[in-house]
């Protein structure tokens, strides 16, 4: 069961790697398709669970428990994070000063004018105090966090619906 989940979660992190890879070296950090690139691979994880979950049943003659189907679909969830940890980590590290440069930009400083606290603060601090908080173990685990929090409940749900027992 191991060995499926590893497996599954290896493909569905090269693809999401693959993914990520093709917006941030193709210069499209700061573009919309980023921001939404995040959360179509937290979606896409949702098939590779149940899939894996359906792999270990089919060799099980047609019978699992909500046991074993959780174990699995949190197994391929855990695989997946850690890959994916170890990615974020390196890109976001490998990405610092072009975030700082974004964040000093016209484009980003335009976006925040009209927000209250910014204006209560001052643009310049605000721009100062985010530069500072900028953390490659932070974004990496809010990524982690984000996972767990959609492919927790979907492992859940696919051991509950999915599960058989013999009769």
């Amino acid at each position: 069961m191991r060995k499926k989940a590893f497996i599954l979660a290896a493909i569905y992190s090269i693809i999401v790697i693959s993914f990520k890879l093709f917006i941030w070296k193709g210069g499209h950090t700061f573009d919309a398709a980023y921001k939404w690139s995040h959360g179509i691979s937290l979606l896409f994880i949702i098939p590779f669970i149940f899939y894996s979950v359906k792999w270990v049943k089919d060799e099980n003659g047609g019978y699992i428990t909500g046991k074993l189907a959780g174990q699995t679909g949190l197994s391929v969830m855990l695989f997946a994070a850690m890959f994916l940890f170890a990615y974020h980590y390196i890109e976001f590290k490998n990405s610092l000063e072009m975030y700082k440069v974004y964040y000093q930009s016209q484009e980003f400083i335009s976006g925040i004018e009209n927000d209250p606290q910014v204006k209560k603060i001052g643009i310049d601090k605000a721009v100062e105090m985010m530069i500072s908080n900028l953390s490659p173990f932070k974004a990496a685990t809010m990524k982690l966090i984000s996972l767990l929090l959609v492919a927790f409940p979907c492992a859940f749900l696919c051991a509950v619906f999915m599960k058989k027992n013999p009769v």
